[in-house]
C-alpha cells in the first residue's frame, strides 16, 4: 500500500472511534513501515485528526523521533504538544528550547530529551553525555546542512528555520536531571520525576557550528 493510500486508510479508521484508532495503528506499528512511509499519516494527525494526536503517538511510537530526517523529528513534536504530551519550553537568549517527553518524567521509565534551536534547515547532530552522579548530561549541537555555504549568523541567513534534536534515555534517574548546552553551566533544561519538566535560568548560548555533510 502506498503511503497516501495508508493515511486515508488510518483516517478513515480513527473516524470511527479511539479503540478502531488505536487497533489500526497498532497494525501499522507492527508491519514496522519506514518513517518516510508514514510522512503522510503523521500529517493527518496535525490536520483532520489533530484531535487524536496522542493516539498517534501512542500507537505509532515516540521510537519515530529516532528518525535520521530532521522532518520527521519536527512533525513528530508538533503532534506530542498537540495532544499535550509535551510542551515547548520557552526559548532562551539564542532561541533554544528544551523540553522532555512525557511532560512529567517516571523514576526507572523512558524518557526523551528534545530541544529546538533556530536552524537554516531542520537537519542536525548532536553529541551528548550521560547522566553523571548529580544527574548533569552537557550537550554539543551542529547543523548538519547540505549547503556548505551558509552563513553562520542569522542575521543573514533570510528563511532560518528550526531543527529539532531528540535523545532518548532508556531509564529517568530516581533524582533530578539536568541539560547543559554547550558548555554552559546554567541548565537548559531540569527534569525530575513526578514534576513537569522545567527550564532553567537564561543560559548564554553559543551557535552551533554549521559543518558539511560527511563526503560518502
Amino acid at each position: 500500500m502506498d503511503p497516501v493510500a495508508l493515511a486515508d486508510q488510518i483516517e478513515a479508521c480513527c473516524w470511527t472511534g479511539p479503540d478502531n484508532c488505536s487497533q489500526c495503528l497498532d497494525r501499522v506499528a507492527a508491519s514496522q513501515r519506514s518513517a518516510g512511509d508514514l510522512w503522510p499519516t503523521l500529517g493527518r494527525f496535525l490536520g483532520p485528526l489533530r484531535d487524536q494526536a496522542e493516539l498517534g503517538i501512542e500507537g505509532l511510537g515516540s521510537s519515530l523521533l529516532a528518525d535520521g530526517a530532521g522532518t520527521t523529528r519536527d512533525r513528530l513534536f508538533r503532534m506530542a504538544v498537540a495532544s499535550s504530551r509535551t510542551r515547548r519550553g520557552p526559548a532562551d537568549e539564542q532561541g533554544y528550547r528544551a523540553t522532555t517527553l512525557p511532560l512529567v518524567p517516571r523514576a526507572g521509565a523512558p524518557l526523551w530529551l528534545l530541544v529546538e534551536f533556530p536552524a537554516p534547515c531542520p537537519e542536525c547532530r548532536g553529541t551528548v553525555t550521560s547522566p553523571d552522579e548529580q544527574g548533569r548530561m552537557d550537550l554539543e549541537l551542529s547543523f548538519d546542512c547540505p549547503n556548505a555555504n551558509l552563513k553562520t549568523s542569522f542575521e543573514v541567513m533570510p528563511g532560518a528555520s528550526r531543527a529539532v534534536w531528540a535523545h532518548r534515555l532508556d531509564v529517568m534517574p530516581a533524582g533530578a536531571l539536568t541539560l547543559h548546552i554547550h558548555g554552559n553551566q546554567e541548565p537548559l533544561l531540569r527534569a525530575e520525576p513526578g514534576s513537569p519538566s522545567s527550564v532553567g535560568p537564561q543560559p548564554t548560548a553559543r551557535e552551533p557550528t554549521l559543518e558539511p555533510p560527511e563526503r560518502r
